[in-house]
């Protein structure tokens, strides 16, 4: 008997052991997984694209300067865009850098950053972004509408979009209503039919086709996406168009980010500060390299700027404006809008002066 009761204690004693060690190292594992910050966005793992570039430098910062570690899933490894921005408000994702049209899903005053010839400028529209009073505004009314999602900051992920199209350059107002464009989405759609062209709107993945095709004569992207989808192959002219913005957003886990250490958070804020001028830099230098490429490759037929004609231009940007301001009146408070229209002419003014 007097063995067995041995026994009975040190299985006892050795079962408390083990159950200490299991606390022990769970709060140790807990610790350590607060440490770690995933960051995802759509875009691939290229360090020279803004995107990445953008991601690269929180990460570098946040590793140097605190002991955090910061762990990259691009090209939208962990989901699509409302796939991660649920994953954000869960806190399975702390920090989610997110695409204009994946923030209009869940709040649609978002996809005025997008509105076309809105923006005289890229510095106009980095300026906005980086400036304007809008921002605080717009992001307030984005958290009380989502749960657990805390906008940081709009950033420049691609320079002011381009026509391509198979038929001749567009100078002037009337040579759009000689084309068929393709349209991503009813907005767009609205805007060139606005402008006197035809829309069809068609998915990304079948553009290439329908170019070559000829179900549709032209498109709209940013330069170096042309380049990056061979859009070159079946267009022959291209018209930079000052038109709409590559922008993105950084959106946090707000429970996470507003539970971060004073000092930690202030690092955070810091390296997006420091990688949304980088996105700048680089959406800017890919930009040139690209024009670069299609003038030494004879790309294009002829490459051309609406701005080349001030005059028509401006009809063409009033135009635009007035279409985009129209539409988003329809689905949203006009306060929101005149808001942001106000926001854009502040911001223009300012650096303009005139």
């Amino acid at each position: 008997m007097k063995k067995k009761y041995v026994n009975s204690k040190l299985i006892v004693f050795l079962s408390v052991v083990v159950m200490i060690g299991v606390l022990i190292f769970s709060s140790v594992s807990a610790i350590a997984a607060e440490k770690i910050i995933r960051l995802a966005h759509d875009m691939g793992p290229d360090p020279n694209t803004p995107t990445h570039a953008y991601a690269l430098i929180v990460k570098q910062v946040m590793e140097a300067e605190t002991d955090y570690t910061v762990e990259i899933y691009p090209a939208s490894e962990l989901g699509g865009e409302r796939d991660r921005l649920d994953q954000t408000a869960d806190g399975s994702i702390q920090i989610n850098l997110a695409s204009i049209g994946g923030m209009g899903m869940i709040y649609k005053p978002i996809l005025l950053y997008g509105s076309p010839f809105m923006y005289r400028s890229d510095r106009v529209f980095r300026e906005f972004c980086w400036r304007s009073d809008w921002n605080g505004y717009i992001f307030e009314k984005f958290k009380e509408e989502t749960t657990n999602l805390e906008p940081i900051h709009a950033y420049q992920r691609g320079c002011l979009n381009a026509f391509t199209n198979n038929k001749f350059p567009i100078t002037s107002l009337d040579d759009f209503k000689k084309l068929k464009l393709r349209a991503m989405d009813v907005f767009q759609a609205k805007l060139f039919q606005a402008l006197g062209a035809s829309a069809t709107i068609i998915p990304f993945a079948e553009l290439y086709t329908a170019l070559q095709t000829g179900v549709v004569d032209g498109q709209i992207n940013p330069v170096a996406m042309i380049r990056d989808m061979g859009f070159q192959e079946v267009q022959d002219y291209l018209t930079l168009a000052r038109c709409m913005p590559g922008s993105g957003f950084v959106v946090v886990c707000q429970n996470w980010y507003q539970n971060l250490p004073d000092d930690i958070r202030n690092t955070l804020n810091e390296a997006f500060f420091t990688a949304s001028l980088t996105s700048a830099g680089l959406s800017q230098k890919r930009y040139g390299e690209t024009l670069n490429y299609y003038k030494e490759n004879k790309s294009f037929k002829e490459i051309n700027s609406l701005a080349e004609n001030p005059e028509s231009y401006a009809e063409i940007r009033k135009i635009g404006q007035e279409a985009a301001i129209e539409w988003a009146k329809s689905i949203m408070d006009d306060e929101i809008v005149d808001r942001y229209v106000e926001g854009v002419r502040e911001i223009e003014k300012s650096i303009y002066k005139d």
